[in-house]
């Protein structure tokens, strides 16, 4: 009875996870990160000197 209970902690069930959110939503997630990394890279590292010449 008890060993029931510790095999899926914090109400978190077996059949869960990231499977079973809608595509649409990981593609949205994946492309955010993308896009946020990018805007980062042009606005800090690719320029190195902060816009001073």
């Amino acid at each position: 009875m008890a060993g029931s209970d510790l095999t899926a902690p914090l109400g978190m069930n077996k059949r869960g996870g990231i499977r079973r959110l809608p595509l649409g939503l990981v593609g949205v997630a994946i492309m955010t990160v993308v896009l946020t990394t990018g805007f980062i890279w042009i606005g800090i590292v690719d320029d190195p000197n902060g816009g001073s010449q």
